[in-house]
């Protein structure tokens, strides 16, 4: 059995819609970001070298793992259709 894949693009106006979507995720987000480290400094009282080793530990592993998660993800819709059950 054979995959259909789409071969159309998406219009620009759809993708200005979805970004537009992410908006309010992307704003909580950085904005958590953003004050973590003066959390774990200051509040947690955690010394910096190690909050900052901390953070960067854990953006080596998604830096790591995202790229083999996706193959993986990818190997798998293309062996066993789109990955949505009906």
């Amino acid at each position: 059995m054979t995959a259909q894949t789409n071969t159309t693009k998406l219009p620009a106006k759809t993708k200005w819609f979805y970004g537009m979507g992410d908006i309010g995720n992307a704003v909580v987000n950085s904005a958590i970001q953003f004050f973590l480290m003066k959390f774990y400094t200051d509040g947690a009282l955690i010394a910096p070298a190690l909050a900052g080793n901390a953070l960067l530990i854990g953006k080596i592993w998604d830096a790591i793992n995202d790229p083999i998660l996706v193959g993986l993800q990818t190997r798998r819709n293309q062996n066993m259709g789109n990955g949505v059950s009906s």
